[in-house]
């Protein structure tokens, strides 16, 4: 039996990592999470958590994501804890006091589901993230910080002349067990094996990077009054750079303040000035999104550097003179060029301009995929503390009321999760209804994922490989079944 972690005020690591159903966080579901706590000193706090999660009928999950984390749909029926179980526990887990949560990749992954699911289950969606002296680091960005600045210590997988980030691949390389891959407390393992060996090869860095949980640094290094180049870590630069590039900080973003705009030095500058403001925002948005391949020297990298989301910066000087060799840096270009971007007095504006005019996604979404359309008011985050602290308190259900209707609805349907013995008819019916329409959505439908998992069936048929999706199949016919769908065309 899992032992209970008191909340400490010690410094500490929660390590985590998650199996979901594809990768959107505003749609998809966490179906396995495992999370370990540990002090400074990467030695475990308590036992780990580990447990699957079941699945909602509303969401249609990918195929790939059953071939790849090889879970069954009847193990997270037999063995799987209701979602808002889940979150209950989460909202223990990650909020003691001066936690810093940290995964590889969570911040552009993971941290995305957590915040959905907190919010979908009427719980701070934020909280855990910055108060009580809590905050964020990816250990993948620390890792590639390593590879790049500090690579002495650990060996460097490369995969077709490329260095590889993928866990797997490194712990391999480092002689790490990397049994059950894509089994998340495997992954946890194997993360926090990785970091206790760059810890002991690289301690200053690692220190550095500990000290890039809280913004100050980052702030500093990124503030364009300051007019000087640094180094920032991002995979939009490419692994075949260890994803490091010298870039300039030009100005800050026209809408979210703690976001700055930075131009790569070692990318192609001159479209800067030899294109209007339409044509640069096509090269920025639309060419970046399509499938059109561009060369390294034709391409221009412009990025949004987030200060509240621990990026991996640092000053010039850290490049050694073998970094400068090995990553082939052009020291006099970068110089050149920095000189060119701070003579271009109105790329700021025009910079501005440009990422203020992007259009919003406007699409209607349902409320669970509304997390960010706007701020939940303090009357409805004081009404959802007491529904939870009633429940908490013994009352299998209670009743709430909210402004906001985005909360109106995710309560409805917690309901049905929560005391389904409890609904009405017409509560039953609502729901019903919901769930078919969810499950013939154009961007995620239930008959065409039927028809993309026999097509990976007849690509390897027979194979051990296959079970999983042959017992998926069976459970997205099971849904049809359920709910009435049926092909059209």
């Amino acid at each position: 039996m899992r032992k209970a972690y008191s909340t400490r005020r010690k410094p500490s690591f929660y390590w985590y990592d998650t199996e979901t159903t594809g990768l959107r966080s505003s749609y998809d579901r966490i179906i396995q999470f495992a999370g370990q706590r540990t002090d400074l000193n990467l030695k475990p706090l308590g036992e780990p958590l580990n447990t699957y999660v079941q699945l909602p009928p509303e969401i249609v999950p990918t195929a790939e994501s059953f071939q790849i984390t090889k879970i069954r749909p009847q193990t997270l029926i037999e063995q799987g804890i209701p979602e808002y179980e889940l979150f209950s526990k989460l909202r223990q887990e990650l909020s003691g006091a001066n936690t810093c949560i940290i995964g590889y990749n969570n911040i552009s992954f993971d941290d995305n589901f957590i915040r959905f699911g907190m919010y979908r289950n009427l719980l701070p969606p934020y909280e855990h993230e910055h108060k009580r002296g809590n905050n964020r680091l990816d250990f993948l960005s620390i890792v590639r910080l390593t590879g790049a600045l500090r690579p002495d210590g650990l060996e460097w997988p490369v995969v077709d002349g490329v260095p590889s980030f993928a866990l797997g691949n490194l712990a391999a390389a480092n002689d790490i067990a990397a049994d059950n891959a894509h089994d998340a407390l495997a992954d946890v393992h194997m993360t926090l094996e990785l970091a206790r060996k760059i810890k002991a090869a690289q301690p200053k860095l690692w220190n550095y990077a500990y000290t890039l949980r809280k913004q100050g640094t980052a702030k500093e290094l990124l503030d364009p009054e300051t007019r000087q180049a640094i180094l920032h870590v991002s995979p939009k630069y490419g692994n075949a750079r260890y994803s490091l590039a010298p870039v300039l900080p030009i100005t800050r973003h026209p809408e979210m303040f703690n976001r700055v705009i930075v131009v790569d030095l070692e990318s192609n500058i001159d479209l800067l000035f030899t294109t209007s403001s339409d044509e640069l925002a096509s090269l920025l948005f639309e060419r970046a999104n399509s499938d059109e391949k561009i060369e390294p020297e034709e391409r221009l990298n412009i990025n949004v550097v987030a200060i509240n989301q621990s990026p991996m910066v640092a000053v010039l000087k850290t490049l050694l003179p073998e970094n400068v060799k090995r990553l082939n840096i052009d020291l006099n270009r970068i110089e050149r060029n920095m000189r060119r971007v701070l003579e271009a007095t109105e790329l700021p504006r025009k910079l501005r301009a440009i990422f203020g005019a992007r259009e919003q996604d406007m699409q209607p979404k349902i409320a669970e995929e509304a997390l960010y359309d706007d701020f939940i008011s303090d009357n409805d985050r004081i009404a959802c503390a007491n529904f939870w602290q009633e429940l908490k308190n013994g009352r299998s259900w209670t009743s709430a009321h909210f402004e906001d209707p985005r909360l109106r609805e995710l309560y409805a349907r917690l309901k049905t999760k929560i005391v389904p013995e409890k609904l009405t008819k017409t509560e039953v019916q609502d729901y019903h209804q919901f769930v078919r329409q969810q499950l013939v959505r154009t961007d995620r439908n239930l008959i065409d994922m039927q028809e993309k998992t026999k097509e990976l069936l007849k690509q390897e048929p027979g194979t051990e490989e296959t079970a999983e999706l042959e017992e998926f199949y069976d459970y997205l016919q099971q849904l049809a079944t359920q709910y009435d769908v049926e092909r059209t065309d």
